[in-house]
């Protein structure tokens, strides 16, 4: 995607003072739920929202800089000093399209005279299989804007990656300390920021939580069991590829956005084969914004280690021992 991190201009009327957009389609961040299985990890913009415009614009005003203090000046016939913003627009839309056909005749043939299906009840389930494809394809994008982001890479903080479990929950915590007091490095800005507490999410791969101790991962928050899973985005990782089993992302849930323009159902007429033809067509944008914090680290080795401890490799047989020997 080519504006994935967005860019900083866009050809239209700009706020002579301010610098920012005048007609944009959306400036505000709005939360909706997720209908697939990464639930409430990112923020998402509506349909309705987004009806009327094509550019999201995000933007953050920077803190004021200090300056040197003299009773013997007046700044009373000097330039006003404009709040600075950072601004990041985005317009990288991608429509997507299922189709499939209700062949009236075909649904009465398979329907048993006393069994529960009804006409309705199998064209229901065969529609149904429209959004299933869609909600498919959200899981993995929304899957792949967070393990794929550019979120900093936190081994260069830490000094290394964990050698064990141990050390990725010790990772996990300052991971999170990090995001949330005034840090810089995490952002493209200059300067330091923080994180609310109720916008920070942990990710956590499926492969790497399952070697994790959920109550030392409770207990180095301060957090009841339920509580500590309820910050946590677990990410179902087990049909990639092994490198990417074992990551874990640390962000501002404003960090990854995801946005729909068109979600829309019709149905053509009934054509003279007698079926009907459904449609769901929908345009949407996953974006990650640069100007809010996220850090990532690969706990493979951490992984690798608490695995061979835990599971032992398989004997080797007689038979393989003399092939490997040959």
């Amino acid at each position: 995607m080519a504006n994935y991190l967005g860019v900083e201009n866009f050809p239209v009327t700009e706020n002579q003072t301010l610098t920012a957009i005048e007609t944009i389609a959306q400036q505000e961040i709005r939360g909706v739920k997720s209908v697939n299985r990464l639930e409430d990890t990112i923020f998402y913009y509506g349909e309705e929202e987004m009806r009327t415009g094509t550019v999201i614009e995000q933007a953050l005003i920077a803190k004021a800089e200090k300056q040197v203090f003299n009773k013997n000046k007046c700044f009373c016939d000097g330039n006003p000093v404009d709040p600075k913003l950072i601004i990041r627009y985005f317009q990288n839309w991608g429509t997507s399209q299922w189709e499939t056909a209700l062949r009236e005749m075909d649904i009465r043939a398979i329907i048993a005279g006393n069994g529960s299906a009804t006409e309705n009840s199998v064209a229901a389930d065969i529609v149904d299989s429209l959004t299933q494809g869609e909600g498919a394809e959200d899981f993995t994008l929304t899957r792949g804007l967070l393990l794929n982001s550019n979120a900093t890479n936190y081994a260069t903080t830490l000094g290394g990656t964990p050698a064990n479990m141990d050390g990725v929950l010790y990772a996990l915590r300052d991971m999170y300390n990090q995001i949330r007091y005034d840090t810089s490095g995490y952002t493209i800005m200059d300067g330091a920021s923080a994180t609310p507490e109720e916008d920070i999410r942990i990710a956590v791969s499926d492969k790497l939580l399952a070697l994790l101790d959920i109550t030392k991962l409770a207990n180095i928050f301060n957090l009841e069991k339920a509580k500590i899973m309820g910050k946590l985005v677990v990410v179902p990782v087990g049909d990639l590829d092994r490198n990417q089993w074992f990551k874990i992302i640390v962000y501002d849930r404003k960090r990854f956005n995801r946005a729909t323009r068109n979600y829309d159902y019709m149905q053509s007429p009934k054509q003279p084969g007698q079926y009907v033809k459904a449609y769901l067509t929908v345009e949407r944008m996953y974006f990650e914004s640069p100007l809010f914090k996220a850090a990532q680290l690969d706990c493979t080795t951490a992984a690798n280690a608490e695995f061979a401890r835990i599971i032992s490799a398989p004997a080797e047989t007689a038979k393989t021992a003399e092939a490997k020997r040959i």
